[in-house]
């Protein structure tokens, strides 16, 4: 992934106190739209991290059944079918992640939420 969550997590976490501060600025009013906006992107990226990790956990749970089963496929066709296309689907989403890099241009993608 981008880095460990952890390491993500902990960097929005010290991003968002940062914000804190800035807000308590008398500045503030200069900047509000700025870290405004910053605070609702850091809000998102938490939010999709936080699912992100609950689609990575079902998926390990069922990429054990349908790859770890080879006659799964025939005891179950329109399952392996559907999870043959969400794995698809997955693994290109998390390769484009891992090549990104960035939090925010790989998280923030317009209908990103909604896929996962």
């Amino acid at each position: 992934m981008i880095s460990t969550t952890d390491n993500v997590m902990e960097l929005i976490e010290e991003h968002g106190g940062k914000l804190g501060n800035f807000k308590s600025s008398p500045y503030y009013k200069e900047f509000d739209t700025i870290i405004d906006q910053w605070e609702s992107n850091i809000a998102q990226i938490t939010e999709t991290l936080e699912i992100l990790l609950v689609v990575q956990g079902k998926w390990k749970y069922l990429e054990s059944i349908f790859r770890g089963q080879p006659d799964i496929s025939k005891q179950l066709p329109t399952e392996d079918a559907t999870f043959k296309r969400a794995n698809t689907l997955f693994k290109a989403e998390m390769e484009r992640i891992n090549k990104d890099r960035n939090a925010l241009r790989a998280l923030l993608i317009k209908n990103f939420l909604q896929l996962l």
